[in-house]
């Protein structure tokens, strides 16, 4: 097995070659290629790419997403892993271990993930480097979608899809209602104008990503997932999220006696919204529970998330209906090197929601 090590710059001209596309499986979409090769916090020559080869045949990759943390009051290089795959024949044979390996050696352990696979978790479990922290949110309910959940979980339910939706139809007889007038004036926008990016700047303590116009304008410019469907000749050689029925941010501005109180981004995927950032101070969080969930009723969004842990707690007291309110988990993978340069954690991380590349898809 060869193991072989892209920079961003020699990804970016791989992506674009004809070879390319003749690949049996490939490690990135064009689309997200050219996401990365525009992330604000990248340099052309960082290691981002590692494929594992056997005669000439790539069996896995693992690929990650540059970043800066703030780390004892400068700002650091670090980086976010990502996609991961090994080809189903030659699975146990430690290449996912052999390529995180390369991956955090390369970035001087300092890496972190989210939402590791089942296989992946055994991968991190093995390795000395990693520890896992699980961070608490909440997902509620508002609508009934059947019709595409149990497909996808269920072959048998593919053939059953008109009943299924009339059992949407009924269940959402009984779906919490359209919400009062919001709790606030609001201003629904597809970008961040100047007045939000300053009032981010003053509400970014507390968070080490530290985000700006340049990597705020990165993630509405250069999106993960297109409009579905995609190209033929992607189909069965690409494994991860590339395309979507309907996907969007949008930024919202919250005002209290004309003073801008709260701004927040929010993403919808195929009926489901969640919570990437919200900057504000402590008092205006219940507001900001409130609106978050008018806006996902306004939006008929089948559920939203968060796990800010403000947020949490704010919506759990919100006298508010759902068909179901739940409490889910996502994982951090982080080196411990990377963890004791951060501080002590206790039990959560001074991120958002949408930092890592999570606000991508």
């Amino acid at each position: 097995m060869e193991i072989r090590v892209h920079t961003l710059e020699e990804m970016w001209q791989w992506v674009q070659t004809p070879g390319y596309r003749e690949l049996p499986d490939i490690p990135i979409s064009p689309h997200r290629a050219l996401s990365h090769y525009n992330n604000p916090r990248s340099q052309r020559n960082d290691h981002v790419l590692w494929t594992a080869w056997e005669a000439e045949r790539m069996i896995g990759y693992r690929l990650v997403l540059p970043d800066s943390f703030l780390l004892n009051g400068q700002m650091e290089r670090i980086s976010w892993l990502s996609c991961t795959w090994v080809h189903p024949k030659a699975r146990g044979q430690r290449i996912a271990q052999h390529l995180l390996e390369s991956a955090t050696e390369a970035w001087n352990n300092l890496l972190i993930g989210i939402d590791p696979s089942t296989p992946n978790v055994k991968v991190f479990e093995r390795s000395n480097p990693y520890t896992t922290l699980p961070i608490e949110g909440r997902r509620w309910y508002l609508r009934s979608d059947l019709r595409n959940i149990l497909p996808v979980r269920h072959k048998r339910f593919r053939y059953l899809k008109g009943l299924l939706r009339l059992a949407d139809g009924s269940i959402n007889l009984f779906a919490p209602g359209r919400s009062a007038n919001p709790p606030a004036a609001l201003e629904l926008i597809k970008s961040f104008d100047e007045e939000a990016l300053a009032f981010i700047e003053a509400h970014n303590s507390g968070n080490i990503a530290l985000r700006s116009k340049s990597e705020l304008d990165w993630v509405l410019r250069y999106p993960w997932l297109l409009p579905a469907p995609g190209p033929d000749w992607m189909e069965g050689k690409y494994y991860f999220s590339a395309f979507a029925r309907n996907f969007s941010f949008q930024v919202v501005k919250a005002f209290e006696a004309g003073k801008l109180k709260a701004v927040m981004l929010l993403s919808y995927r195929d009926g489901y919204m969640k919570v990437p950032y919200v900057w504000c101070d402590e008092h205006a969080l219940p507001d900001c529970a409130k609106l978050i969930y008018q806006l996902a009723q306004a939006h008929q969004a089948v559920a939203f998330t968060t796990y800010h842990p403000g947020l949490c707690r704010k919506l759990d007291k919100l006298p508010a209906r759902a068909l179901s309110k739940r409490k889910t988990f996502r994982h951090y993978v982080i080196t411990k090197q990377l963890m004791e340069r951060i501080g002590p954690s206790e039990g959560k991380l001074p991120l958002q929601d949408g930092d890592g590349d999570h606000i991508f898809i």
